[in-house]
């Protein structure tokens, strides 16, 4: 089969996978991630964007966070257009299959790059894209980790061929165009362990040389440069984010023990792996059959592992086969990958944790396995079936098509996302209490599972949904209603709303499935939400101080025009979070930066007593830098590949 034709297979293949969800009115099904997170995200990024504002800054979350600088905004992957021009879920369902079909797509390349033959490259590219790990991460609604994923094939492909061109070939530049579109595509740890898969192969090419070491040398640095400088605009602001975040911050507020069990959450277990050969062994969460039915993400991280026992049975032969040829390397990697993903479970992850436990889910290394596996098995196809003949290859092919299939059916469906995100009798009443633009709050409890929905609605909410949000949030929460109340991604319960450091945050209504034991009065009850309102509410400005008025201009800019009626200086306190980055401009064109305030707000002194105008906006200098490098980088690659041409063509 040509390579053209194996294309179409794919192609073919994908959409017959994706059908339920492609054809249909609905969004791809999942377990949450995707109304949890990513739509709120995206929904959120195309607002912005069509009214002209570059969404530096979420005000509609844990009282405002930075939300360009979150990986996970993916704001300038290529593919996150189509949620600017399609309806949501229309978008989700093309980005997924698109991916699915990439990630397919590119083992299928690498495999042809080492002159493996046709049958090979095609049954080593359906196990890899149509694989549990992968079918699984759509199920679960992970599909920011899917684009990551779909760019390892071709990161290793590219810089496979690099090695044998010169420094400066095409494939050097798609090398770097590669890496740097799994780096936008939003999920570090995917691209970590991208690098860290490249990193090991490079050392062992490396010291395995004798004459070329200073090609490789070069290769190293030249294409880190450029990486880095590509990616400046979202490296910086994420650097500076991520120091600022809960992840640098947990050691200093919480024991040992603690931090151990973040970093090691979600470790598999060595009976996990009996899901290589019986894929629901604990059950499915898709079938309901799950052995521990309130977790289904544990199923996920650990046990969603399967990519079918023919594919299996060759890894396991050819990695035996390669240890009796005394050809380390895969079989090396292999043990070391898969031991990583045991997390607490094994003694080589204990040794290093600290490291790594900026990463938490230990078990996500077995990506990393799987990937060895598969190079191993299609190794192994390669030497012992290609010389079969053609029924046996097309026999084996299409029973391990049917293996994968029959394993995923029912996880790739299609749902009606508008239960999950359109408006509700609750979120109407809100929005009509807090008309948009209004400084009050809300604040959603933990038993709420989907606290980021307040962002399509405008509305400000208190707490929030995050892979990474800011330390202060943690430190502030934490110190009185106690640090085994939040989450690793947020999600606060709150069981003592009535402490000072709640009602400093502006919340006016509290919004709860249980009814909530505190002197509050109940707003709003339609049998599942119930809303008390707080009493006690410390608005953004104290009223007995300052006349005011407050209007959000777009999600980075705030304007303040306020009189001071104290007699001395006054305080000119907001309910929005501080972070560095934020300014203070007067209609005079003088700025100021705000100061951190109760451990998490701004503040600014205010001495005037004449009437003023404040506008607080926020740029962080880390953008500016970023977005120079940047651009800098792009007319450097565009002026090299026009003199590429020219030299070439004419």
């Amino acid at each position: 089969m040509s390579l053209n034709l194996s294309i179409k297979f794919l192609l073919g293949v994908t959409v017959i996978f994706c059908a339920p969800f492609l054809f249909s009115n609905g969004i791809v099904a999942n377990f949450g991630d995707i109304y949890q997170y990513a739509a709120p995200f995206r929904h959120f990024a195309k607002e912005n964007l069509q009214t002209g504002t570059l969404p530096l800054w979420n005000p509609y979350i844990f009282g405002g966070t930075p939300f360009l600088a979150s990986p996970q905004s993916a704001l300038f992957y290529p593919l996150s257009f189509l949620f600017y021009f399609l309806p949501l879920n229309t978008a989700f369902n093309f980005f997924t299959a698109f991916h699915l079909f990439l990630n397919a797509l590119g083992m299928l390349l690498l495999l042809r790059s080492f002159k493996y033959s046709n049958t090979t490259c095609l049954w080593g590219s359906l196990v890899w894209g149509f694989s549990s790990f992968f079918l699984s991460k759509i199920a679960a609604g992970h599909v920011i980790h899917l684009s990551g994923y779909s760019w390892f094939p071709f990161v290793l492909l590219f810089a496979l061929s690099s090695w044998k061109t010169p420094l400066y070939s095409s494939s050097f530049y798609c090398f770097v165009l590669a890496v740097s579109l799994q780096f936008f595509s939003g999920h570090l740890q995917v691209w970590f362990h991208t690098i860290l898969f490249l990193a090991l192969i490079f050392l062992y090419k490396f010291f395995q040389c004798k004459q070329n070491k200073v090609f490789y040398l070069g290769w190293g640095i030249v294409s880190s440069i450029l990486f880095l400088s590509l990616v400046l605009i979202q490296l910086l602001p994420t650097l500076k984010f991520m120091g600022e975040s809960m992840r640098a911050g947990m050691t200093s507020l919480f024991n040992i023990e603690s931090v151990y069990n973040f970093a090691t959450s979600y470790s598999m277990r060595w009976k996990d792996l009996i899901c290589l050969i019986y894929p629901n062994f604990f059950g499915n969460p898709i079938t309901k059959s799950y052995i521990d039915p309130a977790h289904p993400s544990i199923y996920f991280e650990t046990q969603a592992i399967y990519f079918g026992f023919v594919p299996l049975l060759l890894a396991f032969s050819a990695n035996l086969y390669l240890i009796k040829k005394k050809k380390y390397l895969l079989p090396l990697l292999s043990l070391i990958f898969l031991t990583l993903a045991m997390g607490k479970n094994s003694a080589l992850y204990d040794w290093f944790w600290k490291t790594l436990s900026f990463l938490r889910v230990p078990a996500r290394f077995y990506f990393l396995f799987f990937a060895t596996s598969l190079l191993a098995a299609a190794f192994y196809w390669e030497e012992k079936i290609v010389n079969q003949g053609a029924k046996i290859k097309w026999i084996l092919i299409s029973l391990t098509l049917l293996d994968l299939f029959l394993v995923s059916r029912g996880w790739l469906a299609a749902e009606n996302h508008l239960k999950k995100l359109g408006r509700s009798q609750a979120m109407s009443w809100l929005q009509a209490q807090l008309p948009n633009g209004k400084a009050d709050r809300i604040f959603t409890t933990g038993e709420i599972s989907n606290p980021n929905k307040t962002i399509f609605f405008h509305l400000q909410n208190f707490n929030g949904y995050e892979a990474i949000f800011q330390k202060s949030y943690l430190y502030y929460f934490s110190l009185s209603q106690g640090a085994d109340n939040i989450s690793s991604t947020g999600a606060l319960e709150v069981p003592h709303p009535n402490d000072r450091s709640f009602s400093l945050s502006g919340v006016r209504y509290l919004i709860s499935l249980n009814p909530l034991d505190r002197p509050w009065p109940l707003k709003y009850n339609d049998g599942q939400i119930r809303i008390y309102e707080n009493q006690n509410l410390n608005r953004m400005l104290q009223e007995s101080e300052f006349k005011y008025f407050y209007h959000r201009v777009n999600s980075n800019k705030m304007s303040v025009k306020v009189k001071n009626l104290s007699q001395d200086s006054s305080t000119l306190r907001l309910t929005e979070a501080y972070a560095p980055g934020w300014k203070i401009w007067n209609e005079s064109g003088d700025y100021q930066h705000p100061y951190k305030t109760d451990s998490y707000f701004q503040a600014m002194d205010l001495t005037s007593k004449e009437d003023q105008k404040f506008y607080w906006c926020y740029w962080p200098k880390e953008f500016t830098i970023g977005l120079l490098g940047t651009v800098l980088t792009l007319f450097f690659l565009t002026f090299l590949g026009m003199r590429t041409l020219a030299t070439r063509y004419l």
